[in-house]
């Protein structure tokens, strides 16, 4: 036999997980009222907070399983960019080589064209021939992009002008 207070407990922990499966959206069973149907038991609820902690972890494998495969292709993407020569150590020269032209640009702006010529000679036939290699596509006509050809005008500038500083130092001295 069953005390009021017993009694008033249980209610107590029905309402509290009644309420608790409306916030899993698990209250399909009550009326209009916002009541329980007659056909809701303690046993229906437990077993809905069950099915709701299946779901969920349902969810958090899906989750892991999602998160595993996106860390694979990572991995993949990695190796690949390693494999092209992108490393740690050629990422610091890189950015070391944009510190040293700013600071050739600022302290020694007279010298910083044979910087640019000594650096395009060496770099632009490196990137051509790495272009060349690259698969699927050849990536050569690349150079065609603006910068690159306002690059190679530059050095053939460049270029130019040392060879005709070179010919006339050269005509002077006769």
């Amino acid at each position: 036999m069953t005390t009021p207070h017993s009694e008033s407990s249980l209610n107590d922990t029905i309402r509290a997980s009644l309420l608790a499966a409306e916030e899993y959206h698990l209250d399909s069973d009550l009326n209009d009222n916002n009541k329980p149907s007659s056909s809701l038991t303690s046993s229906m609820v437990a077993r809905k907070f069950t099915m709701a902690i299946n779901n969920i972890a349902q969810f958090k494998k899906g989750e892991a399983d999602t998160i595993r495969r996106v860390l694979d292709e990572i991995d993949v993407i990695s190796l690949k960019r390693t494999s092209e020569g992108f490393s740690e150590f050629n990422f610091s020269i890189g950015v070391l080589n944009c510190f040293f032209i700013v600071f050739m640009f600022g302290a020694h702006p007279e010298h910083l064209w044979l910087v640019y010529l000594m650096e395009g000679m060496f770099m632009i036939p490196k990137k051509f021939f790495n272009m060349w290699r690259a698969r699927p596509l050849n990536q050569a006509l690349y150079y065609l992009d603006f910068c690159w050809a306002m690059n190679f005008i530059a050095i053939f500038v460049i270029l130019l002008l040392m060879m005709s500083g070179l010919k006339g130092s050269l005509g002077e001295g006769e």
